[in-house]
């Protein structure tokens, strides 16, 4: 991403704004590659 030359505070809000997206979509994978782990248990054959 190019640093355009923003007031300190802006570039602070964008930055933990988008900390704050990776955070969401690091726990939606994570529950989601659970919910493939258990699909998978469900399926093994007895």
């Amino acid at each position: 991403m190019r640093n355009f030359t923003m007031s300190l505070f802006a570039s602070h809000r964008v930055r933990s704004r988008i900390d704050d997206v990776n955070d969401r979509a690091h726990r939606a994978m994570n529950s989601a590659s659970d919910a493939v782990d258990h699909a998978r248990y469900a399926a093994r054959p007895a």
